[in-house]
């Protein structure tokens, strides 16, 4: 389903404007329908309202500070160097958007695999677009990373949703949705993303101290 796929990428990365740590900032798509969803996915985004995080019409607010829209322009003018900007990526300013720190959503194609924005946390509306051939390297590109806190897929098979799943190194594989949490589901990350886990019963062990006794192995106490 291209629309729940296209609708599911776009709130994947642009939720809180990027600034969450499972933002989905790296997406892959397969080879075959790579132009058309990425065309789709750019008009998307071009009409996307950009305003007052607190206005219940705007489906993208600012940025949490100036030091932050400056970090990200950085990581856009690198990106420029290393890849294709397909749209967006600019510092908004005037015609109301003096009341924040505002950037225009970015979609990067064509970047090496090696790439610093996609090997680094962005923090931000950017989002590159990497094409497949086919399952496995699919899978090879996801876990090419030193974090692992979430992902997500959209398939229609389910047998390729329980593989797939299960090999990429994440905490937390989202399939056909995204951010969706839920109190009895532990979240936590692979990698460099965090140690232990919250929510659910691998939570409450968080905060368990266990012991354990130790006897003689001939104990003479009965």
């Amino acid at each position: 389903n291209l629309e729940k796929a296209l609708a599911g990428a776009e709130n994947a990365i642009f939720t809180t404007c990027g600034q969450i740590c499972t933002a989905g900032s790296r997406l892959l798509v397969e080879d075959g329908i790579f132009g058309e969803f990425v065309d789709r996915l750019a008009a998307n985004v071009d009409g996307l309202s950009i305003g007052d995080g607190l206005d219940p019409s705007v489906q993208l607010g600012p940025v949490v500070s100036a030091d932050q829209r400056g970090k990200i322009v950085e990581y856009v003018e690198r990106g420029k160097r290393e890849g294709t900007l397909v749209g967006g990526g600019a510092p908004l300013e005037g015609n109301g958007y003096d009341e924040g720190f505002f950037v225009s959503p970015a979609i990067f194609t064509d970047l090496p695999s090696d790439s610093t924005l996609i090997r680094e946390e962005i923090f931000g509306p950017v989002l590159t677009v990497q094409r497949f051939v086919d399952e496995d390297e699919a899978i090879a590109l996801a876990n090419q990373t030193e974090y692992g806190l979430a992902a997500g897929l959209w398939t229609q098979n389910l047998d390729r949703a329980w593989r797939v799943g299960r090999a990429i190194r994440a905490g937390t594989v989202w399939i056909n949705t995204y951010h969706h949490f839920y109190d009895e589901a532990e979240v936590g990350g692979y990698k460099h993303s965090g140690i232990g886990r919250q929510q659910g019963i691998e939570g409450l062990h968080e905060f368990t101290e266990t012991k354990h006794l130790n006897f003689d192995g001939k104990p003479t106490l009965w």
